[in-house]
Parts: C-alpha cells; sequence; structure tokens
C-alpha cells in the first residue's frame, strides 16, 4: 500500500506527511465498521498496528529513495560488499557535481523526515511498551534517522528521552524480535558521527552493566538453590 501510494504523485504526500501519520496513530479515534458503529477493541489496536507498520514501511521507503547507500548500515557486512561489487560493475556514475546536487537534496528530505519522528518516537515509545507487536516496529525506527539531527541542541533532550526508553524496553521486553531491534538501535545510535555519541555509548554501559548483575545475581541464587 505504501509503495502504491508513492508511485501516485498525487497520493504520495498520504505516506509522507510524517506529523499526520503521528497524529493517526495517537489519535483517540475509534476505528468504525462500514455501518458507522463502533469495531471494537480489537479492531482499535488492529488499526494502530496497521498505521505503525504503514509509518515504519514509509520511512524505510522515504530514506531508500533519498539516500539508498544509507539503508546499508541496516545490512549485513557481507551483504554491503556484494552490492558494492555490483555497482562498481555496473553503469557509469553520476559525476562528482551531479553528486552533490543530489546529495544535499537528499539531505534536507531526510532530515525532514528525522527531526519529525525523532520528536515523536519517545512518546509513541511509552504509549505502546506494552504491545510487542507494535514496539518491535518502533525500536528499529531510529535506524532510519540521520544522525545529524541527533547533535541538534533542540533535539537533544528527544534523543535523550528516546535512547533513555530503548534501553528501557530492552531490559523489560522478553520478546527476541524486540530484543534484536533494540540493540541493533541502540548500537546504531552509539556509533553515529553525532554530538550525542558518547551520551548513548554511555547509557549502553550503563544498560550492559545492569545485564552482569541481572546475571550474576540469577548465578549465585542457581548456586545457592544446589547447596
Amino acid at each position: 500500500l505504501v509503495h502504491s501510494l508513492r508511485a501516485m504523485p498525487e497520493h504520495k504526500s498520504i505516506v509522507t506527511n510524517w506529523s499526520a501519520m503521528v497524529r493517526a496513530i495517537t489519535a483517540d479515534n475509534l476505528a468504525m465498521t462500514s455501518q458507522g458503529t463502533s469495531a471494537g477493541d480489537r479492531a482499535d489496536v488492529a488499526k494502530q498496528r496497521v498505521l505503525v507498520q504503514m509509518l515504519i514501511c514509509a520511512a524505510k521507503a522515504e530514506v531508500g529513495s533519498v539516500d539508498a547507500d544509507f539503508l546499508s548500515t541496516d545490512l549485513d557486512p557481507d551483504v554491503v560488499q556484494v552490492l558494492e561489487q555490483k555497482n562498481a560493475n555496473g553503469a557509469l556514475q553520476p559525476t562528482d557535481k551531479k553528486k552533490k546536487a543530489n546529495k544535499s537534496s537528499s539531505n534536507v528530505q531526510h532530515e525532514s523526515l528525522s527531526v519529525a519522528l525523532i520528536k515523536a518516537l519517545p512518546n509513541l515509545l511509552v504509549q505502546f511498551k506494552s504491545d510487542s507487536t507494535i514496539i518491535e516496529s518502533l525500536v528499529s525506527l531510529p535506524r532510519y534517522f540521520i544522525p545529524t539531527v541527533f547533535s541538534l541542541s533542540q533535539r537533544k533532550s528527544d534523543f535523550v528521552a528516546m535512547t533513555k526508553t530503548l534501553t528501557e524496553i530492552f531490559l523489560q521486553s522478553n520478546d527476541e524480535n524486540v530484543l534484536a531491534n533494540s540493540a541493533y538501535s541502540l548500537s546504531f545510535l552509539c556509533n553515529g558521527e553525532h554530538a550525542r555519541a558518547v551520551e548513548a555509548k554511555t547509557t549502553l554501559k550503563k544498560t550492559v552493566c545492569e545485564l552482569r548483575d541481572r546475571i550474576l545475581t540469577h548465578i549465585s541464587v542457581e548456586d545457592s538453590k544446589e547447596a
């Protein structure tokens, strides 16, 4: 659906208006039947899950369209190497001048997406913390943000809140997909070239220490049971 809407110029804005998509997800409007009656709680949950999946898919599609190389950070290194070899043996590459112009335009679009979503993500993570299906998708979202946005002074509080909530979700979840996506995003936040990388590494170090303490406590308890 997202790719179909993107393919139609008159409808593309539906899936690139990030503020509107976030409002649709967080709105209290009930899911309705074709007869205009409430569809019930299960339908409300399904509606939110569909909208979140649309948001994630739209973000990935937008980043891929403006900066395909950026998505290579979300791939296995071996896959990246294969893609680079194909590009090296492929068609003629654009001139440096054209590359710079395209890169400048791409960065503006990518930054617009990143600013809109980093402002909304901390609240979304808190709102859907108990829904593993939605959280599994939301915790992957930071990997689509352009790192320069993290350095903006007006986005510092959003970055701190996002990182804090990601670590809380990681420590509290027992869902493998949520754990994997959270860890991947935290690693991305630590490794990016931005002004908040040190803060992210400090937060991640505290998380690792917390995990270590939990493991040691568990081992101690098991040993005492066997004694």
